[in-house]
């Protein structure tokens, strides 16, 4: 029989999961409509495309099969993929990405 801290306490986890749910999903929404929108755009092979496209495929890796009880062992991995593609698909962002590759391409033809 469970006392009433372990009831509380299993209850607070099935809270936390279900609000990384909720964030997750709105990320994931979020990270396609971004997408969409660069494809459609004349930045289809452009770096932040990558990369979006990889933070999908990871999250979709993640993701749970039952969504309505995510375990505190499959939220943590969830929240670090939350943290980690905070800034992705923000146009700044992207902006910067794009930058960054550009600049690496020109390093690799001078070392060549």
């Amino acid at each position: 029989m469970e006392t009433t801290q372990e009831k509380h306490m299993d209850n607070d986890a099935a809270k936390h999961g279900q609000g990384v749910r909720t964030q997750v999903l709105a990320r994931r929404a979020e990270l396609e409509t971004r997408l969409a929108e660069l494809r459609n755009s004349e930045q289809q092979g452009a770096p932040a495309v990558e990369a979006i496209e990889l933070a999908l495929a990871t999250l979709t890796e993640l993701l749970p099969a039952d969504l309505d009880h995510i375990l505190p062992s499959v939220a943590l991995p969830l929240t670090h993929w939350l943290e980690t593609n905070k800034h992705l698909g923000l146009v700044d962002h992207d902006e910067k990405l794009g930058v960054a590759t550009a600049k690496k391409r020109r390093v690799k033809k001078r070392i060549s």
